[in-house]
């Protein structure tokens, strides 16, 4: 039987890198990074499958919540809010869906 979790990534762009990471448990480890944006999210869920995997053990499937499209314009649309003269860089947290045999993350 599976079941379906959520894992929080995070999102940050720092100087041109697209990076990704997780405080989630049972994604530690996580750290995708690339230069270009499409090339770092869809490499996301491929990392996240391994990363927790080797965590808990379990064969897992990852898939992302949101579109490329829906999450790269919502990373257009932070940033417009931040106004040029603040020297502000915001942190995007995106969900991830997680299916297989989870009852190790119930501890």
């Amino acid at each position: 039987m599976t079941k379906q979790e959520k894992i929080e990534v995070l999102y940050k762009e720092v100087d041109g890198a697209h990076f990704f990471t997780s405080i989630t448990p049972a994604a530690k480890g996580l750290l995708v990074a690339h230069k270009n944006l499409q090339t770092a999210f869809e490499a996301v869920a491929l990392q996240l499958e391994e990363v927790i995997s080797y965590n808990l053990g379990e064969d897992v499937e990852c898939e992302a919540g949101m579109s490329f499209d829906e999450f790269s314009d919502y990373v257009l649309a932070s940033k417009e809010c931040v106004p040029e003269a603040v020297n502000l860089q915001l942190a995007t947290i995106a969900n991830w869906a997680l299916e297989g045999n989870l009852n190790v993350l119930q501890h």
